[in-house]
């Protein structure tokens, strides 16, 4: 072999080998971090710590804001605090929950006033009190408040009411299933038991899906329970009329059910046992995303933080930690995320003394960002 035929061949030799050693250096834009196990024939699917494609800051554009004190119709007061205070049908109109006057205001999607919904009182189309309220496919509005459950057309025309048979509870709020039936949890004081049970369209109590008791010993008495804000307790919410998640707060550990409340499978997270209460708050999107609020956590070397939203997708995958782009304050609750939109409840600025008597407002968000959730939505299992 000559010389130069030597040397072409030493250089294609190193040529090859650099960019094969440059290609195994480089690291896949994402790695399968989560495991799937199935035991007992569940499928579980167990997330690590840290989310898989790292933290998300949602990035919000205001675009409406609801909510003045010169107008009736405008106005609340300790009105939408609930998670389940706003909903938003299919044309963009807007329903808010105001507790203070026991009454839904509805709105178009360009914030002016098209009427009022209900008023006190314990007669059909009244409310007793407001707990929450839900919205089916077809744009009806089912409203709960302690002792029934009272459905509304579009147009706020009062359609059935059923009555609940259950004593007044702590803390309730509903769901809708394709079968239209409800959905609801409850809390008895002190501290439990805790319910989450299906109901018939006419009141029929159809099964206990699952039931929370505090543990003993976990009631809040010692000195490092004192300081986190919330107590254990069992939340829930329908991801859409054929799906349901609900776990309770002393194990990260959320069971997926479909319509009739039966498991279809179970996200497990890993967490340090100190962070208990693990979560205060589960809610979706209509992508079928699944974001668990996180406590802040003070003691024992634990630094107070903002709370944030773990993100899971619809096939359980914990994908993002999500933020937030302004300043939250402990009690923030998410509100409602839908077709690229976050509604969600707010206090006009004041001093923290007079923070129980300041009037809220509706804001509404548009997420430029999206896409990003979107295509969390759809990442396999």
């Amino acid at each position: 072999m000559s010389i130069k035929k030597v040397m072409i061949w030493l250089s294609l030799s190193c040529f090859f080998y650099c960019l094969y050693s440059a290609g195994c250096r480089v690291a896949p834009k994402s790695v399968l971090k989560e495991s799937i196990e199935t035991p007992a024939g569940v499928r579980v699917v167990k997330n690590p710590r840290e989310p898989r494609f790292g933290e998300l800051i949602l990035e919000l554009e205001e675009d409406l804001s609801i909510g003045r004190q010169d107008d009736e119709r405008y106005r609340f007061k300790n009105s939408i605090i609930t998670p389940q205070g706003i909903q938003v049908d299919r044309y963009g109109n807007i329903f808010v929950l105001d507790i203070g006057s026991r009454q839904i205001k509805k709105y178009d999607k360009a914030g002016t006033y098209l009427q009022t919904i209900g008023r006190g009182g314990y007669d059909p189309g009244e409310f007793l009190n407001l707990f929450s309220m839900a919205m089916d496919a077809d744009d009806n509005l089912y409203v709960n408040d302690s002792i029934s459950v009272q459905v509304f057309n579009n147009q706020g025309q009062l359609k059935k009411r059923t009555d609940i048979p259950y004593p007044p509870l702590l803390r309730m709020h509903i769901g809708i299933t394709r079968e239209k039936n409800f959905v609801l949890d409850t809390g008895y004081l002190p501290y439990g038991p805790e319910e989450l049970g299906l109901y018939s369209s006419d009141g029929r109590k159809l099964k206990t899906i699952t039931t929370f008791v505090m543990p003993q010993g976990a009631s809040g008495t010692d000195e490092f329970s004192r300081k986190v804000p919330s107590p254990w307790h069992l939340y829930f919410c329908c991801i859409s009329e054929d799906r349901m998640v609900f776990g309770n707060s002393y194990e990260y550990k959320l069971n997926v059910a479909n319509s009739a409340g039966n498991s279809l499978f179970i996200i497990e997270k890993e967490e340090r046992p100190e962070l208990r209460p693990f979560f205060d708050e589960i809610r979706s999107d209509d992508l079928g995303n699944i974001y668990v609020r996180r406590i802040s956590h003070e003691g024992q070397g634990l630094a107070r933080v903002p709370p944030f939203y773990d993100l899971f997708n619809k096939n359980g995958r914990y994908l993002y930690r999500i933020r937030w782009p302004f300043k939250l304050s402990q009690n923030f609750k998410l509100g409602l995320i839908k077709s690229g939109y976050l509604y969600r409840s707010d206090q006009v600025s004041g001093s923290r003394d007079d923070q129980r008597n300041r009037p809220e407002i509706m804001k509404r968000y548009k997420i430029k960002n999206w896409d990003a959730l979107k295509r969390a939505a759809s990442q396999n299992p």
